[in-house]
Parts: structure tokens; C-alpha cells; sequence
């Protein structure tokens, strides 16, 4: 008897151990994956610029905006804790045209990663996420979902443009 009270409890630690590692670890509400085109943002590569934190890229295409349900969320957690198997090549460069951004239920930013799939590399605040992650099973979540990811950085440029009307104005002075 002492082998069948002990096993629910011993599953019940992995499971809630399981849970406190997810990321990210705060409240939010909803979660919503994105495409965008960074070098809209002059310096700016991640989703939510440094300076302005509830305010998102300039290079956002609205079209390639995904609200995810409960299940892509449940889905989608796991694959921002979980190291790649085996040795990972990462370019030195980020050009991140994904990613995703939890809010809490006022729609203020809680968390947010922004992914390169052509380098492997990301950039997640806060920065709680492993070294590296499993950049193959992140792009297929991507697709799955229907976003595009192109192997040419410049249709991020090209589809930004098109959808999104051209790039945005930096300084109308020097045109």
C-alpha cells in the first residue's frame, strides 16, 4: 500500500517542479506571436524596444499577428525552457523576425523573447531562459501556427513593405 500513496505523490513533485520551471515564471494573461521586420526600428532588434517597454517594434506586420489559444500556450512553454539535444551552431549575428509577447490581463508586457532562426540566437526579458533552445522545434511551433519564416532576411523587408505600407519615417529631414 505504501508503493501506491507514495507514486501519485512522487508524480504530483515532478509535475509542480515541471510547472515552476516554465517561463515565463510571472502572471500573464494572454500571449500573442508575432512576425515582424526589425531594421524598421533603427537599433532596435527586439519586439519591445529597451526604451518605451509597452510600446512594440515599429516593424510589427499586423497581418503575421497570432493571439494564441490555451493549448499553443501549453505547447508553446515547455519549447522556451527546453535545450537543444546534442551541440548547437550559433552565428554571431541576431536578426530576430519572431516572436512572442505575454501580457498581463491590461495588455502591459510581462515577458517577451525575440528569436533569429538564421543564427539560432534570442533574446528574452527577463533573461531566465537556457543558453540556447531548440531553435528547430521553436521554427516548426512557428509554422504550425502560420506565421512565415523565410530563409532570405530581406523578405522580412519585403513583406513588411508590402503589408505594412513601407518603412517608416525617421527623419523626414534628410529625405
Amino acid at each position: 500500500m505504501k508503493r501506491y500513496l507514495f507514486f501519485p505523490f512522487a508524480l504530483l513533485l515532478v509535475v509542480s517542479a515541471r510547472a515552476e520551471q516554465l517561463w515565463p515564471e510571472k502572471d500573464y494573461a494572454f500571449v500573442v506571436a508575432y512576425c515582424y521586420d526589425h531594421t524598421a526600428e533603427p537599433g532596435g532588434r527586439l519586439i519591445v524596444p529597451k526604451k518605451g517597454k509597452d510600446r512594440h517594434s515599429k516593424g510589427v506586420i499586423s497581418a503575421m499577428t497570432v493571439r494564441l489559444n490555451r493549448k499553443q500556450v501549453e505547447e508553446l512553454r515547455p519549447l522556451l525552457v527546453t535545450p537543444p539535444k546534442g551541440e548547437v551552431m550559433v552565428a554571431d549575428c541576431f536578426d530576430p523576425h519572431h516572436a512572442f509577447v505575454f501580457y498581463d490581463k491590461d495588455w502591459k508586457v510581462k515577458a517577451h523573447v525575440s528569436l533569429c532562426f538564421s543564427c539560432g540566437n534570442f533574446e528574452a526579458v527577463p533573461r531566465s531562459l537556457p543558453k540556447s533552445l531548440d531553435m528547430k522545434k521553436l521554427e516548426a511551433f512557428v509554422r504550425k501556427i502560420g506565421l512565415p519564416v523565410f530563409g532570405k532576411m530581406g523578405n522580412y523587408e519585403k513583406l513588411f513593405d508590402r503589408l505594412e505600407g513601407g518603412r517608416p519615417k525617421v527623419n523626414d529631414a534628410f529625405e
